[in-house]
């Protein structure tokens, strides 16, 4: 009797101890994760906004260029492989004036999803940026060059128009 009296409260004591290290152990590695996505979600939210408004902003060249080695840094970093994918395709583009615009509204509409979890067209987003988009002749033809973009490489059918 007198060993049970003291071997039981060990016994407890060292099982609420484990238990403890564990539980314990997996809520940091979900602290972790949920600060790491944290992180990825604001770079992402950083560079939508820059990519959707920097049109309106008046700034030198030089700011500009460094903006964007700054903006692809971070899509290719906090991206999905998606979304790095039409990045590093961008940057790799001949940029005609067209081809500029379509890479624009394709990261646009896959930073869309990647933050939101919703699709919005790159078409959308042209509309937006584009003053009388619906009015322009050009209008089907960059329709066309979009989804031979995205046919040729392989983006995420769900950004068709």
């Amino acid at each position: 009797m007198n060993i049970l009296s003291w071997l039981i409260p060990s016994i407890v004591s060292i099982i609420g101890f484990i238990v403890s290290y564990f539980t314990l152990k997996i809520s940091f590695k979900h602290e972790i994760a949920k600060k790491k996505n944290e992180i990825a979600i604001e770079k992402l939210q950083n560079a939508a906004q820059f990519l959707f408004t920097e049109h309106l902003k008046t700034i030198s060249l030089e700011e500009k260029n460094k903006k964007y080695v700054e903006l692809f840094n971070d899509l290719i970093l906090y991206g999905s492989e998606k979304l790095s994918k039409i990045a590093i395709d961008y940057q790799l583009s001949k940029y005609p004036k067209n081809e500029v615009v379509l890479y624009k509204a394709l990261l646009c509409s896959q930073l869309k999803y990647e933050i939101s979890g919703h699709y919005i067209s790159a078409i959308d987003f042209m509309k937006i940026t584009i003053r009388d988009f619906d009015k322009h002749f050009y209008k089907e033809k960059l329709k066309e060059e979009l989804n031979r973009i995205i046919k040729v490489n392989h983006y995420n059918r769900k950004l068709h128009c």
